[in-house]
């Protein structure tokens, strides 16, 4: 199941970025919304990066998700070349995956993003 949603994440993705590109869908709010949130996703599962790290100004303190006993915190930092980020996964209430994504553009914020919202957005998006 995780590997067709990453691959799914991908692909759309790639769509959404040549719409874009190519002004094939309107500019709107709700259009950047999912453009963006597929970029939270794409980046980490196709680069093992944060999405947006160029715009680090500093390091940024790492923890596992959940946390467990004896865990040590690292730092992610852009200029290392050994840097990596693995965003924690799940099934949400509605059985659908969803990853923790951090978004450096709302000052680091984490929040789940899931595969079925990001599917109906798309749908919607397509019917307007």
């Amino acid at each position: 199941m995780a590997s067709l949603s990453e691959m799914w994440i991908g692909q759309v993705y790639e769509i959404v970025r040549l719409a874009r590109e190519r002004k094939l869908i309107a500019d709107s709010d709700f259009f950047e919304a999912l453009a963006h949130d597929f970029r939270l996703l794409r980046v980490p599962m196709e680069k093992h990066e944060i999405a947006q790290d160029r715009s680090l100004m500093a390091s940024v303190p790492m923890s596992r998700t959940p946390a467990r006993e004896g865990d040590v915190d690292y730092r992610y930092d852009k200029k290392d070349p050994l840097r990596a980020h693995v965003m924690p996964t799940g099934i949400s209430q509605r059985g659908s995956m969803q990853w923790l994504a951090i978004d450096i553009s709302a000052a680091l914020s984490q929040r789940w993003i899931e595969r079925r919202d990001l599917s109906d957005r798309v749908l919607q998006l397509l019917r307007a």
